[in-house]
């Protein structure tokens, strides 16, 4: 099995989905996770070229420590983020050259844009991804989409699965999410490590587990007459 895990920016799929693609790696599934902007525009206390540079280096430290694939728009902006076919036809390619079984990305109630055309750029990439276009080098593939619980996503966003989350990959996960400054509050104030390590706390004690994190299944999936 193999599972994609899609940020608008660095920083997002490693929070919301990181605990799981831990989880999922520790069980013999392979994982990728791709950020669509390398968000360099999070720290106003550095430039965004510099701290550009800084989250490429925390993903790639990130990613190597829970033993995932890392992917990186590098040329896609941070608070720029379009979901045009273009970027789309991109994401598509990706996902006919790894052939997941499920993608975990953002949920359409944001108040980030990025995050809101994160979520219609998946939504449209899978489409394409399942049509016999031509010119491509890989076949169609057909997959599903789950959305990630995520702070800034929440309007709407209803938990239709809990998945357990074992002690060895949340410690393995602490210590990965260890490597991004953001997610100590160093950067806006807001305590991500704190926050996402209480929610898996709060989703396990509903799920009868130690921890777990709240998932939300498409609830508009792609047709099966496509």
């Amino acid at each position: 099995m193999h599972i994609l895990a899609i940020g608008a920016h660095i920083g997002d799929a490693e929070l919301m989905a990181g605990p799981l693609l831990t989880e999922e790696v520790s069980l013999g599934n392979k994982a990728t996770l791709l950020a669509l902007t390398p968000g360099e525009l999070g720290n106003p206390k550095v430039s965004a070229a510099k701290y550009r540079t800084q989250k490429i280096s925390e993903n790639r430290i990130f990613c190597e420590t829970i033993g995932v694939q890392s992917l990186i728009f590098e040329d896609y902006r941070d608070g720029f983020l379009v979901a045009n076919d273009e970027a789309a036809t991109r994401v598509a390619r990706i996902i006919r050259e790894l052939c997941p079984q499920e993608i975990l990305t953002h949920w359409s109630g944001s108040f980030h844009p990025d995050h809101r055309n994160a979520h219609l750029l998946v939504k449209r990439a899978v489409f394409l991804a399942n049509l016999p276009l031509e010119n491509e080098e890989h076949p169609p593939f057909r997959t599903s989409i789950t959305f990630s619980e995520n702070w800034e996503d929440m309007t709407g966003f209803e938990v239709t699965q809990a998945r357990a989350i074992s002690d060895s990959s949340f410690a393995l996960w602490r210590k990965a999410i260890e490597s991004h400054e953001f997610a100590h509050g160093q950067t806006s104030g807001f305590r991500y490590i704190d926050y996402y390590t209480a929610l898996m706390t709060m989703r396990g004690c509903l799920a009868d587990s130690t921890r777990a994190v709240g998932m939300m299944k498409d609830p508009l999936p792609l047709s099966p007459l496509l």
